[in-house]
C-alpha cells in the first residue's frame, strides 16, 4: 500500500515536471521568437518545429525545390533581403543583401557560433571537417591560415593552371554529347557538380580521380554520402538514427579521409627531399599548418579537414 503510494506520487511528480518543462519551452519559443518579430518571416507550418518541414523539403529535393532555390522563394515572399527562418527554440537570421554580407564577414565582432558547425565538425562520432575553416572557432588561428591559403588563388597562380581547367572542360563537353540525343533529360547539377570536382581534385590536389569519365567514381559516391548525411544531420532527419546508415556514413568519411591522408603524406614527402612541387592549394594548406595549435597529429588531422572542406565545397 505505501509502495503504491509513493509511486503514485513519484508518477504525478514526473507528469508535473515534464509539464512544467513543456510550457517552459513553450515560452522560452515564444519569447525567443519574439525578439525576431521585426524582420520578416514567411508563415511556419507548424509552432514548434518552425520551418522545419519546409527545409527538409528542400534538402531532399522535393517540390522541385533545393536550398537556394527555397532562400530565393522565401525572399520573393517576405519582399526582403533580409529574413528570419525559425527551428524549434533557434533562430536563423537570413541576409542576401551583399553589402551587408560584406559588412558582417569584415566585422571581427561577430564569430561563428559553435554549436551552428557541430555536424560539420564530427558526424556520427567520426572526425569529418573537424576544425577547418570553415568550422575553425578561434578567429585568430583562422585568420592566420585565411591569409597563407588566399595566395592560392591569386590570379598570377590560377594562370599556371588553366590546361587542367580546359581538360575537365573538354571531359565534360565530351560527356555531355555522348548523352544529347534530344530525347533523354539529364542532370545538369549533377554533372556540373562532377565537372567541378574533378577540377578541385586536378588544380587542387594534384589527383585525377576520373571523376568525369566514371559515372559510378568511388570517390564522388562516397564524397555523396559524406556530402548528404551533413545535410540529414543538420536537419535532424529520421536517417540519423538508423545504426546501419550511420556506419556507413562512418565508412565513407573515413575512406575520404584516408586519401585526404596519402595525398598530404605525398606531398610532405616531395617538399621534404627538396623535390619542386607545384604552387597549389595543397601545398599552401600544409605551409597553412605551421599556424596550427597541436602536435605534429593534430596538424596532420587539420590538413585532412581542409582537404574534405574543398571538396565539400564543390558539391
Amino acid at each position: 500500500m505505501v509502495v503504491g503510494l509513493i509511486l503514485s506520487y513519484i508518477a504525478v511528480f514526473i507528469i508535473v515536471g515534464l509539464m512544467i518543462a513543456f510550457w517552459a519551452f513553450t515560452g522560452y519559443i515564444y519569447w525567443n521568437r519574439r525578439k525576431y518579430a521585426h524582420i520578416p518571416c514567411v508563415p511556419m507550418p507548424s509552432f514548434y518545429f518552425g520551418h522545419m518541414k519546409l527545409f527538409n523539403k528542400a534538402i531532399h529535393g522535393e517540390d522541385d525545390l533545393c536550398i537556394d532555390a527555397l532562400m530565393f522563394d522565401w525572399y520573393k515572399k517576405t519582399g526582403s533581403l533580409v529574413y528570419c527562418m525559425h527551428v524549434l527554440h533557434v533562430s536563423i537570421v537570413i541576409i542576401l543583401e551583399p553589402k551587408a554580407v560584406k559588412a558582417i564577414m569584415l566585422d571581427k565582432r561577430n564569430p561563428k557560433p559553435p554549436e551552428f558547425h557541430v555536424f560539420l565538425r564530427n558526424l556520427f562520432g567520426q572526425r569529418l571537417m573537424g576544425r577547418g575553416l570553415l568550422t575553425e572557432p578561434n578567429n585568430e588561428e583562422w585568420h592566420k591560415r585565411r591569409v597563407i591559403l588566399n595566395k592560392a588563388f591569386h590570379r598570377r597562380f590560377l594562370k599556371d593552371f588553366m590546361d587542367p581547367f580546359n581538360a575537365s572542360t573538354e571531359l565534360f563537353l565530351d560527356k555531355l554529347s555522348e548523352k544529347a540525343d534530344g530525347k533523354t533529360p539529364i542532370s545538369m547539377v549533377e554533372h556540373l557538380n562532377r565537372v567541378t570536382l574533378d577540377v578541385i581534385s586536378k588544380v587542387a590536389f594534384d589527383l585525377d580521380l576520373g571523376i568525369i569519365e566514371d559515372e559510378n567514381s568511388f570517390f564522388n559516391q562516397t564524397l555523396l554520402i559524406a556530402f548528404e548525411a551533413a545535410l540529414e544531420g543538420s536537419s535532424m532527419s529520421s536517417k540519423s538514427w538508423n545504426s546501419s546508415y550511420k556506419e556507413e556514413v562512418r565508412r565513407a568519411i573515413r575512406t575520404i579521409r584516408e586519401t585526404g591522408r596519402e595525398c598530404l603524406s605525398k606531398r610532405i614527402d616531395e617538399m621534404n627531399s627538396g623535390k619542386e612541387v607545384q604552387e597549389d592549394i595543397l601545398t599552401y594548406i600544409i605551409k597553412s599548418s605551421q599556424e596550427v595549435k597541436g602536435d605534429d597529429r593534430e596538424k596532420m588531422e587539420v590538413m585532412i579537414d581542409e582537404f574534405i572542406l574543398f571538396f565539400f565545397a564543390g558539391r
